[in-house]
């Protein structure tokens, strides 16, 4: 079987990336943020995205200076 390459947004936008809920919208400080979905589906397991960190967010709690 052969079939085109789509760019990452095509791959996105596809039918079949919604039917799976591979996209996720998230809360972000900097607006909306489209993120990946969960790639593994189990029956009775909802999972939860939230938005990831800001740039040296938590540098402070792991010994990291601010750059």
């Amino acid at each position: 079987m052969v079939s085109s390459v789509e760019t990452l947004e095509d791959a996105l936008a596809s039918e079949l990336t919604a039917s799976r809920d591979m996209v996720v919208d998230l809360p972000s400080e900097h607006g909306r943020l489209r993120a990946l979905g969960a790639a593994i589906k189990c029956a009775g397991f909802t999972p939860r995205f939230g938005a990831p960190p800001l740039l040296g967010e938590h540098g402070a709690e792991l010994g990291i200076a601010a750059q």
